[in-house]
Formats: structure tokens, sequence, C-alpha cells
């Protein structure tokens, strides 16, 4: 809202300086001031290229944001895979449990390893966080040295695929050949899609064209009265006030979804995937 205010409060001082001062100032003290004017051409023209890059900039957002929806459904979906082949072709034991464990561990530590956080100068600021996903792999039915060893690792989604690669091997002598190629075939999908979000995380919209263009919005918008208000008058106030919103909301709109994984439900994600795991391994034990 500051913003759109500011472009307000200047398309009024344009009207009042346009239909106001310049005429009393003629009338009382026979000067001429300058009138603010700004011919309705160079506008039109520079219209549609304010508009491209909007498009562009909300475009490249949008594909991001999606891209980060698909490779999170690919990990829900390798889970519920993973889990509903282990369940029905491992014999059960300790190293199934740990697995199914791993499963529900693994979204959370990929959820913390996308949300790393925010530290602010004061302790007491809302908006510092830290994503810990202690609570929650420690729920998930893995032994506590394993969790806590995990925990310490510095890429975790990482470590915890080799764990469960580990427990795989370990099924060799238990489980048919093919069963276990088809999970580890499962694993490497889950390991792309780690790599899939790494990707997106380290690869933000360039600065310069993030900058250029929340400026050219800028200087379009403060063009904007110079052009309304000899044709609108007072009107252009609130048409001003009407174009900044819409603008600079769609603006906002992608700067927000840029960065997929502070938006997305991951939170819900994770708890299906703990839920599906659970109704795998419910369902195996009573048949």
């Amino acid at each position: 809202m500051r913003p759109i205010l500011a472009f307000v409060l200047f398309a009024a001082a344009v009207a009042a300086w346009s239909l106001h001062l310049v005429p009393w100032v003629a009338t009382h003290a026979g000067l001429a001031l300058p009138t603010p004017h700004l011919h309705q051409v160079p506008l039109t023209l520079l219209s549609p290229t304010v508009g491209l890059l909007l498009v562009f900039r909300i475009n490249h957002s949008y594909a991001r944001f999606q891209e980060g929806r698909l490779l999170w459904g690919a990990a829900v979906r390798h889970c519920r895979d993973l889990a509903r082949v282990a369940t029905l072709w491992l014999p059960p034991s300790e190293d199934r449990q740990q697995l199914l464990a791993h499963l529900v561990a693994y979204a959370w530590l990929l959820k913390a390893h996308l949300r790393a956080g925010r530290t602010r100068a004061s302790p007491n600021d809302p908006t510092a966080y830290k994503d810990d996903p202690a609570e929650n792999v420690r729920a998930s039915g893995m032994l506590a040295d394993q969790a806590s060893l995990l925990l310490a690792s510095a890429n975790r989604p990482y470590v915890c695929l080799l764990r469960i690669t580990r427990l795989l091997a370990r099924q060799r002598a238990q489980a048919p050949a093919w069963v276990l190629r088809r999970c580890e075939e499962v694993v490497d999908r889950m390991g792309e899609v780690t790599g899939g979000c790494e990707r997106i995380l380290s690869t933000p919209l360039p600065l310069s064209y993030t900058r250029f263009t929340g400026r050219s919005l800028v200087c379009w918008l403060l063009a904007l009265p110079l052009a309304l208000v000899p044709l609108m008058g007072w009107s252009a106030v609130p048409a001003q006030a009407l174009m900044a919103y819409l603008v600079l909301g769609i603006d906002e709109i992608g700067v927000e979804i840029e960065e997929p994984f502070a938006i997305l439900p991951l939170q819900a994600l994770c708890e299906a995937v703990r839920r599906d795991v659970s109704i795998a391994e419910e369902k195996a034990a009573i048949e």
C-alpha cells in the first residue's frame, strides 16, 4: 500500500498543480507557471513494453513455481511407490521398518533442506524462523542414534537416500532381484527430485532483471499522471490508484512465486507422505 499511496499522492500533486495552482498564479500574480504535461503518444508506445516485462516476469516465476510443485508431487509419489513395493515384497523385519521410517523422514528433511530459515537482528522479530525437522524425524520411527547422525549431516536428504539404499542392499537374500531393482529405480528418482529442487533453489532470477522491471514500472507510473491529468482532470487520481494497484500487484505476485518452496504447502505434502506410508504398513500387517 505504501508504493500505491506514493503514486496516488504524486498524481494528486500533479492535478493540484495543473488544475488549481497554475490558473491561480496566472490570475493573481500574472505569472505563467510551467504545466507538467506529457503527450500520450510516448506513454502509449511504452505501455506494450511494460506489459511484456510483466508477462516475462510472471511467466518465468510461474515456470519455477510449477516445476517446484511437480517435483514435490513426484517426491510424494515416489515415497508411496517405494512404501507399496517394500511392504508387499520385503519380509517383515527391523530393516523394513527402518526403510519406511526413512521414507517419512526424507520428506521432512527435504522440506527443511529447501527452507533453511532466516535470522533477524532482533530475536523477537516474528519473521525470523528456522525449519527444524528433528521432531518429525524422531517421530518417524527411526532409531534414535540413526536419527541423530542423520540430523547432523550436511546434506540430510542425500544421506537419507544413502541409508535407504543400504537398507535395500541388506535384503538381497530375502527379496527377489527384480524387486530390489525396482526399489533402487525409485530411489534414483527421489535423488533426481532432490537435485531438481536444489537447482531451483540455487538459481534465482537475475537481480538486474528484477531491478530493471521495477524501475521501468516506477518510471511508467510516474509518467502516467502527466498524460492523464490534462485529459481527465481529478479523475486521473483514482485512475492512477487503480493502475498502480494492478501493475504493482502483478509484479508482487511474480516476486512471491519466484521462490516456490516458500509458499508451497510442504507441511501438508510431508503429512501426506507420513499418512500413506502408514497406510501401506497397516495394510501389509493386516493381510
